[in-house]
């Protein structure tokens, strides 16, 4: 923190998002379900296979007793609450679960498929605005608690964009935008973010 520095160019936004603080949004987040485009139920499964995030009122409040994820009687890509996700976990429930999640979401020593596997997962959060707002705060004020002062952020908008509330995704990334440049300027204007650009 104390090296002079003064801009971050070519940033991937996904990859500035504290992994705990995202995983901590994202289970207070309500209406938060995953999905899976097969069942994940080898390790092979949970290492490499497609798991990703979104939001539906309608599929978390969904309380029949339907097959998760873990289960080969799973539907693919149907929506399953995230927090009934996370307690059924076959290795060790909702903590086994957090841990797995992390360990999808960082850099693992030997394995070549990050992006793949991260950026997928990471998107599918960043597309609901609560979520959005959420991590632009906390990457915000942690670059300038850094000393940097100038952002050059990158993203891929390969997922559809959700305001809040909303199950149907809105068209475009317009709305995305319009969330970044606003609490851009909620942050600029308070002390800590004044000449952070």
């Amino acid at each position: 923190k104390a090296m002079p520095k003064g801009s971050l160019l070519h940033a991937p936004l996904h990859a500035m998002i504290n992994v705990d603080f995202l995983i901590e949004v994202a289970f207070a987040t309500p209406g938060m379900c995953v999905l899976a485009t097969q069942p994940l139920t080898s390790q092979s499964d949970l290492d490499e296979k497609a798991f990703i995030f979104q939001y539906s009122l309608a599929a978390s409040m969904d309380m029949e007793d339907r097959p998760t994820v873990w289960s080969s009687a799973y539907e693919p890509s149907s929506l399953i609450p995230l927090r009934k996700a996370a307690s059924s976990f076959p290795n060790g429930g909702e903590n086994g679960f957090r841990d797995w999640l992390r360990s999808r979401c960082v850099p693992q020593a030997g394995s070549e498929n990050y992006h793949s596997r991260a950026i997928p997962l990471v998107n599918s959060l960043l597309s609901y605005e609560p979520i959005l707002r959420a991590c632009l705060r906390h990457v915000f004020a942690w670059l300038r608690s850094d000393g940097i002062r100038y952002v050059e952020f990158r993203t891929t908008f390969t997922f559809p964009y959700r305001k809040e509330g909303e199950d149907i995704p809105e068209e475009g990334h317009s709305d995305w935008c319009h969330v970044f440049r606003e609490e851009l300027a909620r942050f600029q204007g308070t002390q800590e973010g004044q000449g952070f650009y």
